[in-house]
């Protein structure tokens, strides 16, 4: 049990159930929205923490003039370290006792924390609850569902990154993995899974949480080139987390 304390009491501490992290570098188009997607959720017992990676573009200056004032919004700002330090920063400074990820140029769906946090607290033994998406363009405008495996798999975790968005863990079991990696550029997440996956049960909800932004300045089109190596690197180093020495996971080449 989380002991909350009275929304009447009037204090200058304010420690949330819940904190949504946002990695932000350069999404000026889509950061108003996301942000204020996360603000409008029904679970009103949250903050969101945003880390700015050292943005060249406006991206600092809208959260500033949307949301500078907002008393449930904080931000953080950095040098220019990727997305695994942003994350890593964005979350160990955020206060709440759970954790929901939302990538800077993504919407969450009014319900996806309410949806999540209902099955986290009945079931103490998960580490991580996941959703699934659909697909949005720049516009904003519907484009498909996503891709969804529809139960999961620790073992198919271990061949491909299967958990969907919207994403939501405990702090608790967070700080019980080493973290996000800095020294990649993608697959950041599907490492960061696995390692979740590896403190705790999983769990995974068939509903829409979060609607996925698909565009050109995407990290896994712009560093495609890195995105399978990178797939690879994060499941060797599963493997050997697992104590699994004796086996190595390489890409399929046709013979």
């Amino acid at each position: 049990f989380i002991h909350r304390q009275s929304v009447t009491k009037k204090t200058d501490f304010f420690a949330p159930l819940v904190s949504i992290y946002v990695p932000l570098y350069n999404r000026e188009r889509y950061i108003v929205e996301c942000i204020q997607s996360a603000l409008e959720q029904s679970i009103k017992d949250l903050e969101v923490v945003i880390c700015d990676d050292g943005s060249t573009d406006k991206s600092n200056e809208l959260v500033k003039k949307y949301f500078g004032n907002h008393k449930r919004v904080r931000m953080i700002s950095q040098k220019n370290a990727g997305i695994g330090a942003a994350s890593n920063t964005a979350v160990r400074n955020s206060r709440g006792f759970f954790i929901g990820q939302l990538d800077a140029d993504d919407v969450l769906m009014t319900d996806a924390v309410e949806t999540c946090l209902k099955v986290m607290e009945k079931e103490t033994r998960l580490s991580l609850v996941y959703g699934t998406t659909e697909y949005i363009d720049e516009n904003s405008q519907y484009v498909s569902k996503g891709w969804n495996w529809p139960v999961f798999s620790r073992e198919y975790l271990l061949t491909k990154m299967i958990v969907h968005h919207f994403r939501f863990f405990r702090k608790r079991d967070f700080m019980r993995t080493s973290g996000f990696d800095q020294t990649i550029k993608n697959a950041v997440d599907y490492d960061m899974m696995l390692k979740l996956a590896e403190v705790g049960e999983v769990k995974h909800l068939n509903k829409v949480l979060y609607q996925y932004r698909r565009h050109t300045e995407m990290t896994t089109v712009m560093h495609n080139e890195d995105q399978s190596k990178n797939n690879y690197f994060v499941i060797n180093c599963a493997l050997e987390r697992l104590g699994m020495t004796n086996i190595t996971a390489h890409p399929h080449v046709d013979v």
